[in-house]
């Protein structure tokens, strides 16, 4: 076999991220831009739900019920503000004092929080099945 020309070789093969980590690094970057949004949009929901369920004396709660949105809107906190002549915030009370027994965050959570998930999972799906 001297002299003879190989014509062909196994060469061993391998695998780089390439073109499949740069899909996985965009349509994973989609999914968080997209899950972001949605947790946001599902909190103002909430926000909105809660100021219809807030008792209304002056209606000052209720306008103090914000969205605050961290990290690109992935961590959202809904609060109520308000405060009475003395400086203090009184929506804690509203909600949880026995006495006045007006729950208004709690029950809006408890009512939009399940179709909330599913609104979240369904963007991050979406993002990462069609790009």
């Amino acid at each position: 076999m001297a002299g003879k020309k190989r014509t062909g070789a196994f060469i061993r093969g391998r695998v780089t991220g390439g073109i499949i980590s740069s899909i996985l690094r965009e349509r994973g970057q989609k999914a968080v831009e997209m899950a972001g949004a949605e947790v946001k949009k599902q909190a103002e929901i909430i926000r909105d739900d809660a100021k219809s369920r807030c008792p209304v004396d002056t209606g000052k709660l209720a306008a103090s019920i914000k969205v605050v949105e961290y990290n690109g809107g992935l961590y959202c906190r809904i609060s109520a503000d308000a405060r009475n002549k003395k400086g203090i915030a009184y929506g804690q009370f509203v909600e949880f004092d026995p006495r006045i027994a007006r729950p208004f965050m709690y029950p809006a959570f408890d009512a939009n929080k399940d179709a909330a998930k599913e609104a979240i999972i369904e963007a991050v799906r979406k993002a990462l099945t069609e790009g």
